[in-house]
């Protein structure tokens, strides 16, 4: 049993790594490109190309931003096969051949590409007819999409990757709506998805917004937790809503959002130096881009330290809901066995990369939790 259970957690720990440092190798691949794109003039020239041929900025913007696009999921692919295919497949989580797989990623691909070019498109326009205080609307925008987008993500988004379904009247199906009325939680109604078409791994979420917000089941928790397991879940997801933690999420992206473009505001006088006009001239994309995703690696410690704190809540909430801690331990025991989740990590790798408390602590706060 030691052995196994040793075996297990060194299983988990080789998961992990070798999906964080192919994550990381995507983000070097992705800043060397900007980096070589920006400071060999290739952006300049570009830029300068697509405008004489085109004669409107927001043209240019749309095709300047697609072949970037182009040029960097094409260079980023390799290392997204081996983590998206290989490693799934080489660790027995994934259900899909070749062909499914690229299918899923290609829409994914046509998705990102729609969305940050709608949002990049916002930005411009901002940046351009707003005056000094371009930076403070472009975060208020930022909430606006981000709550539309919660919105819609199980209508026209989530349906894209898994067929859903109404969950069968039954006991588990009243025991959730019950929950819901009990924290006061209005709901759609409850689905079940074909998550085990493309995984093995187990999920339960509370999506949606307003009229659209609903409880949904992959089925592979539907067939391999107990009722009791599956309700520890959901009521986890329910005392996010309950407790306010989405607004707390969209604020601190917000305020994230805010600072970011302050610096960016803050550097506008450097622009010059390198021949830009000013933030909204398209050449210097790449170096907003580059930024970015500095600014995220630096903020990730503080997001996910925020995260772990309202996980943590939303565990404590849980367990008042349910009343016991025997399923709780037994559900998060499950869960970490079938999605291979590393239950001891090393504290600094769970400070900057976990947005969830180990599991070891949080079956440790189920177990001395005092009702």
């Amino acid at each position: 049993m030691f052995h196994s259970a040793q075996g297990s957690r060194e299983k988990a720990k080789r998961y992990f790594m070798l999906k964080l440092s192919t994550s990381l190798a995507n983000i070097a691949v992705e800043c060397l490109l900007l980096s070589a794109f920006l400071f060999s003039g290739m952006s300049r020239g570009t830029a300068d190309l697509l405008a004489s041929l085109t004669g409107n900025f927001y043209t240019e913007l749309i095709l300047y931003v697609t072949l970037l696009q182009l040029a960097m999921s094409a260079l980023v692919f390799p290392l997204k096969f081996y983590s998206g295919f290989y490693i799934e497949h080489q660790f027995s989580f994934s259900n899909q051949n070749v062909r499914s797989w690229i299918i899923d990623e290609l829409k994914e691909a046509l998705l990102t590409y729609l969305v940050s070019l709608s949002v990049i498109l916002v930005f411009y326009m901002i940046a351009r007819n707003a005056g000094a205080m371009w930076w403070l609307i472009c975060a208020g925008v930022w909430i606006i999409l981000s709550a539309l987008l919660a919105n819609i993500f199980p209508v026209l988004i989530l349906p894209l990757f898994y067929k859903g379904r109404r969950l069968e009247d039954g006991s588990l199906k009243e025991k959730i709506l019950l929950l819901g009325k009990k924290m006061n939680i209005k709901l759609l109604d409850v689905f079940e998805i074909d998550m085990s078409r493309t995984t093995r791994k187990s999920n339960a979420a509370l999506v949606g917004w307003g009229n659209t917000r609903r409880v949904i089941l992959a089925d592979n928790l539907l067939k391999e937790f107990s009722e009791d397991e599956i309700m520890a879940v959901v009521a986890h997801e329910m005392a996010h809503y309950k407790m306010g933690h989405i607004w707390m999420h969209l604020i601190a992206g917000a305020v994230s959002i805010v600072i970011f473009f302050a610096v960016i505001g803050y550097l506008l006088p450097s622009w010059g130096r390198i021949g830009a006009e000013g933030v909204y001239d398209i050449s210097i994309f790449p170096a907003i881009l580059l930024l970015f995703i500095v600014y995220e690696l630096a903020a990730m410690p503080f997001h996910n330290t925020l995260s772990r704190r309202l996980e943590k809540d939303a565990d404590i909430a849980a367990l008042k809901a349910l009343g016991a801690r025997e399923s709780f331990i037994s559900m998060m025991k499950k869960l970490s066995e079938k999605n291979l989740s590393d239950d001891e990590p090393n504290r600094m790798i769970e400070i900057v990369f976990y947005s969830h408390p180990s599991i070891s602590k949080r079956i440790s706060l189920a177990r001395n939790f005092t009702f």
